[in-house]
């Protein structure tokens, strides 16, 4: 004879339900490592903050080159600070040790948005696989309730309508 929980959840779907209970937690641990290791790499990446140095430290000795170049009756060919930024904003993308500079710090930024993006994604996992814990362990509550044979009629009543939400929850979990 079948009991109720039987004619609602097939024994099958509750063996499946219980190794996955049993899994969840060492999923949720894995998720968090990964986690973990994403965050430690965004944390301690710092090659966008070394090629942005290297690239001011560049801008700089052009600067100073601007600031010291004089025209042909020794005046300053730069005298006021306008002047010698517009010079240096021109003079930069044509200094070739500049734009490999620039390049780097292009490289070295979308490198730092790429570790983020991967904390995000693993952040995403674990709140992913945390949810899933939760929905399990509510429904492995409901199909313990529907073990138990000293139902009464409108408790078995009230089961049977809930059936088909339960079969819904479960194929929704796979």
């Amino acid at each position: 004879m079948q009991t109720i929980r039987q004619s609602i959840v097939p024994d099958d779907e509750v063996r499946s339900l219980v190794k996955e209970l049993l899994t969840v937690n060492d999923r949720i641990t894995e998720a968090q490592a990964t986690l973990d290791k994403a965050q430690m790499a965004y944390d301690t990446y710092n090659g966008a903050d070394e090629a942005k140095d290297h690239l001011k430290m560049i801008e700089g000795e052009i600067a100073f080159e601007i600031s010291l170049e004089t025209n042909g009756d020794g005046k300053k060919k730069f005298p006021n600070a306008e002047a010698r930024a517009a010079e240096l904003k021109k003079r930069c993308p044509n200094n070739e040790e500049w734009v490999a500079a620039f390049d780097a710090l292009r490289s070295a930024e979308r490198r730092k948005n790429e570790l983020k993006m991967e904390t995000l994604k693993c952040g995403n996992s674990v709140r992913q696989v945390t949810g899933r814990k939760y929905a399990l362990s509510s429904l492995a509550e409901i199909v313990a309730g529907l073990s138990r044979e000293d139902l009464t009629v409108a408790k078995m009543e009230a089961l049977s309508r809930m059936a088909s939400l339960i079969e819904q929850a479960i194929k929704d979990l796979n």
